[in-house]
């Protein structure tokens, strides 16, 4: 993503992100030269999971809405409403890519993909070989764990105590959990220094302020959770942060001098390259699209802002080699 993409976007997505997404369809007046109909629509369920590629998504539609000038917008599909009827229905209504990270919808999309030539979905998640893939479907697979692998080696290399919370919701809260515990064994083979890491299950934002209020105080801080626990953070300035899914160096959301890195997706480049082929007309490819590796392309980093270590380095390497 260049500067200004990164800019514009993060000026964009905000707490609210979704309605941003919407409103920001009512206010776009450009001139394209496709149909005004057509449409980049993010195809979710009525409910939301922290740390799921959702945000990431509805924040590349924003930015691709800015770059390209097509309209963004998001469609719901409640627990009682037909799939199959709910697509139908938004192609009609102009959505031509369907961009979307919840598997409970993957072979649903799939299958409306094969149906339908001439309109893309972009997927990020679950399992789909390629067989199974239409030519104008293209698919990402979404596994932040090694790049929770390479935050727990980081916190390590930060500190000797680390505590490592977790919001139970979490999205896929158990492997993250067993990832970043990895990354803290990896350290300490590597080096011979001993970790203490601690995990503690925060559901509420009282749980995390409770246990952050507890003497003696860990040195860093793991933060696994959705948007309200982090409005606490600020208020512990002595602690070492890192995160998940928070658009790092982005937001302004996070203000906050010691959140020092952030578990992040990557999806953005892809889903830029997905609408300037939909706007050429280039919706099937043989073979299909698909990545299946998550560190070479990009789909996922730890991002820092300060420089890697050798042995950090020597991490990355060796899990980039063996994804």
């Amino acid at each position: 993503m260049t500067t200004r993409f990164t800019r514009l976007a993060a000026a964009l997505v905000s707490s609210t992100l979704l309605v941003t997404l919407t409103a920001c369809t009512k206010t776009t007046e450009d001139k394209p030269t496709y149909k005004k109909a057509t449409s980049i629509c993010l195809i979710k369920s009525d409910k939301d999971t922290p740390g799921s590629p959702s945000a990431e998504l509805a924040a590349n539609l924003v930015e691709a809405q800015v770059v390209f000038g097509v309209r963004a917008r998001v469609v719901e599909i409640k627990a009682n409403e037909s799939v199959s009827i709910r697509l139908l229905r938004a192609l009609q209504a102009g959505c031509v890519l369907m961009a979307s990270a919840e598997t409970r919808y993957l072979d649903a999309l799939a299958t409306f993909a094969r149906g339908h030539s001439k309109m893309m979905v972009f997927f990020v998640g679950g399992k789909l070989a390629e067989v199974d893939q239409p030519a104008n479907l293209r698919w990402f697979k979404d596994d932040l764990t090694l790049a929770a692998r390479l935050a727990g080696f980081h916190a390590a290399e930060l500190g000797s105590t680390i505590t490592l919370f977790i919001q139970p919701s979490f999205h896929k809260a158990n492997s993250m959990s067993a990832a970043v515990a990895e990354g803290i064994r990896e350290y300490e083979r590597v080096t011979g220094q001993d970790r203490t890491l601690t995990t503690q299950q925060v559901a509420r934002v009282a749980d995390l302020e409770a246990n952050l209020q507890l003497q003696p105080q860990p040195e860093v801080v793991i933060l696994l959770a959705g948007e309200s626990f982090w409005k606490v953070i600020p208020n512990y300035p002595e602690l070492k942060v890192i995160g998940a899914d928070l658009q790092f160096g982005q937001s302004a959301n996070l203000s906050s001098e010691n959140v020092l890195g952030s578990i992040e997706r990557g999806t953005s480049i892809h889903l830029l390259r997905t609408v300037s082929a939909l706007l050429n007309r280039d919706f099937a490819n043989t073979p299909p699209i698909r990545s299946e590796k998550s560190i070479t392309d990009g789909l996922v980093q730890f991002r820092f802002l300060t420089e890697p270590s050798d042995l950090y380095n020597s991490y990355l390497q060796q899990l980039e080699t063996n994804q």
